[in-house]
C-alpha cells in the first residue's frame, strides 16, 4: 500500500502536469520555484520536501516512515518522467483528453493517498504538515489540508506557477477526498470490513 500508493500519488500529479489545467497546490508551488530558479523541478521538489521534513522531525517524527524517504527522493522524478512520457505518446492533447486526464489524476492521487496514509508507514513531508496539524489542533484533519493547499497556491501563483481549475478542485476537495477515500476504501482493505468510520 505504502509503495503503490506513493507511486500512484506521483503518476497523477505528472497526469495533472500534463493536463495543463492547474497542478496540485504542492506542485504548484515546486513548479512556482522551478521557474523562478532555473533548477530543475526535480532537484526543487526535493529541497522544498527537505524543509517540510525538518519541520516534521520538530514537531511529530511519527509520520517519518518509507513513505517519507520515497516522497523525498522518487516523486519528484517520477512526476517529471511521467509528464515526458505523456508528451511523447501525446503530443498535441486536445481539451477532451486533457480534460479526462485532470479527472483520471484527481481521482488517483485522492485514492493513492488514503493508501499509503493508512498503511502507517509514513507520509510524505508535505503530508504531514496537515495530518500533525489536525493531531494538535480541534480541527479536521480536511480542514487542515484545506487551509496547507491553499496557503500552497498562494504561493504558486505568487511565484508565476499555472493556476488553473485543477489547482482550485485540489485545494478544496483533496483534503475531504482523502478522507472519504481512507473510510471507504483503504482502511477496509487493510483492516476489513467494519473499520472505515475508525
Amino acid at each position: 500500500m505504502t509503495i503503490w500508493g506513493t507511486i500512484g500519488t506521483a503518476i497523477g500529479c505528472g497526469l495533472l502536469k500534463f493536463a495543463d489545467l492547474g497542478i496540485d497546490p504542492f506542485n504548484a508551488m515546486v513548479t512556482g520555484i522551478a521557474n523562478l530558479s532555473g533548477i530543475q523541478y526535480g532537484m526543487v521538489f526535493i529541497l522544498v520536501t527537505a524543509v517540510f521534513l525538518i519541520f516534521t522531525l520538530i514537531f511529530d517524527k511519527n509520520y517519518i516512515g518509507i513513505a517519507t524517504i520515497l516522497g523525498l527522493f522518487l516523486v519528484g522524478y517520477v512526476v517529471q518522467y511521467t509528464l515526458v512520457l505523456l508528451n511523447i505518446l501525446f503530443p498535441s492533447a486536445d481539451m477532451f483528453l486533457r480534460i479526462i486526464t485532470l479527472v483520471f489524476g484527481l481521482l488517483l492521487i485522492s485514492v493513492a493517498s488514503s493508501l499509503y496514509f493508512t498503511a502507517g508507514m509514513g507520509v510524505s513531508a508535505y503530508d504531514a504538515t496537515s495530518l500533525i496539524a489536525a493531531d494538535k489542533s480541534p480541527l479536521p484533519f480536511r480542514v487542515c489540508r484545506i487551509i496547507s493547499d491553499v496557503t500552497c497556491v498562494i504561493l504558486g501563483f505568487t511565484f508565476n506557477a499555472t493556476i488553473g481549475i485543477g489547482t482550485i478542485i485540489t485545494a478544496f476537495f483533496l483534503g475531504p477526498a482523502i478522507d472519504f477515500f481512507n473510510k471507504r476504501l483503504a482502511k477496509p482493505f487493510l483492516y476489513g470490513k467494519g473499520h472505515g468510520e475508525k
